[in-house]
């Protein structure tokens, strides 16, 4: 069955995609006074920031005592195709290749706190970023414009690594205290093998960008991405919840 927010999210992009056909359908004479050139703009940009997974491990999973997520480096490339509608209108899309990263550190704790384990993981992933949107443009001095480009976006993930290591501490039956450390490596996509959970393939979100262009050229700005569906990928008896969260800065140019 489809997960709810994600029929919602595909009827707020139907509804904005109509309203774009009919500001092109009501605006013919504008789009054919424009040149092919103008009508159709392509641009490319690097990205750089942070990517983070929001989860819910701390409530899936009780025997967690203590949890850390942090934010990792996130940094891409893409390019993007914008049909202009109007001077202050158009639908686009965009395809971005981004290399996240990120961390987490928990502790365990048995029942009788006869044993304690910690647990750091890494994560590091490649996926493609495919936003579709409506932009927005707004004149604010001359030769700078505004943009605003709401949407949403499909993440398709391409390969990645989830490596954990592992402290444990025990007591035996005499009092001692012995430790130990194991590695563990697993996929990060789609591995049922993965550490409390690993991720879907493909997920589906909200979109966000926003930038200043200057000449009709060069852009700065920045974007974010936040996941809508459940991106968790576990074949155990608790199913986590994990959201891809994106926030990005931008450099651009404009052809």
């Amino acid at each position: 069955m489809c997960n709810p927010a994600f029929r919602r999210a595909a009827g707020l992009l139907r509804l904005m995609l109509t309203c774009a056909l009919l500001l092109a359908a009501a605006a013919p004479a504008a789009a054919a006074d424009r040149d092919r050139q103008r009508f159709v703009d392509v641009s490319v940009h690097t990205l750089w920031g942070g990517t983070y997974l929001i989860n819910n491990f701390n409530s899936a999973f009780p025997e967690i005592s203590h949890i850390n997520t942090m934010m990792g480096v996130g940094i891409g490339a893409g390019a993007g195709v914008r049909l202009n509608i109007t001077d202050l209108v158009a639908v686009g899309t965009e395809l971005n290749l981004l290399v996240g990263h990120g961390k987490m550190d928990l502790a365990v704790a048995s029942e009788t706190n006869v044993s304690v384990s910690n647990v750091f993981q890494t994560n590091s992933y490649t996926q493609f970023i495919i936003p579709v949107f409506v932009g927005f443009t707004l004149p604010v001095a001359d030769k700078v414009a505004w943009e605003i480009d709401p949407g949403f976006f499909i993440g398709l993930g391409l390969g990645g690594t989830q490596k954990s290591t592992i402290y444990d501490a025990k007591t035996n039956a005499l009092g001692q205290l012995i430790s130990s450390s194991t590695v563990v490596e697993h996929d990060f996509y789609a591995d049922s093998d993965g550490f409390l959970s690993s991720v879907k393939r493909a997920n589906f979100g909200f979109h966000l960008a926003t930038r200043l262009r200057f000449n009709s050229h060069f852009s700065i700005g920045l974007r974010t991405e936040i996941g809508l569906t459940n991106a968790s990928y576990s074949t155990g008896l608790v199913n986590p919840t994990i959201r891809p969260v994106n926030l990005l800065a931008e450099l651009g140019w404009r052809f």
